[in-house]
């Protein structure tokens, strides 16, 4: 994508799974001149024999089957100390630290972390 880096900015990744499925991975951490860049969501879309999921811009989750689309909007939480533009990062800081902390007081015998 950009001709000053001189490794990958962009990886395609092709799986063959046990079952027969193949998925297909494109990666990128790119600038590209998008009409609406949603950076820094992760946007996933599977698709399967009855229908696919997707993880779309703005947190939406939306499941299609023959029988329609359900969806349902699913934003991070906000804390006052956050960037909003950087939500969905820093909203996955607290259970991360939650957990770190958790671990911790577990080995040394201590109290649960809430």
């Amino acid at each position: 994508m950009h001709p000053d880096i001189e490794a990958e900015d962009i990886a395609t990744i092709v799986l063959g799974m046990e079952s027969g499925a193949t998925v297909t991975v494109n990666m990128a951490y790119a600038e590209n001149f998008l009409e609406r860049d949603c950076y820094p969501q992760t946007l996933l879309l599977i698709e399967g024999r009855t229908g696919s999921n997707e993880l779309a811009p703005d947190y939406w989750i939306r499941a299609t089957t023959r029988n329609g689309t359900h969806a349902r909007r699913h934003p991070p939480p906000r804390y006052a100390w956050a960037n909003p533009a950087y939500d969905v990062v820093q909203a996955s800081l607290v259970p991360c630290h939650r957990n770190i902390l958790r671990s911790a007081a577990e080995r040394e015998g201590g109290a649960d972390v809430g």
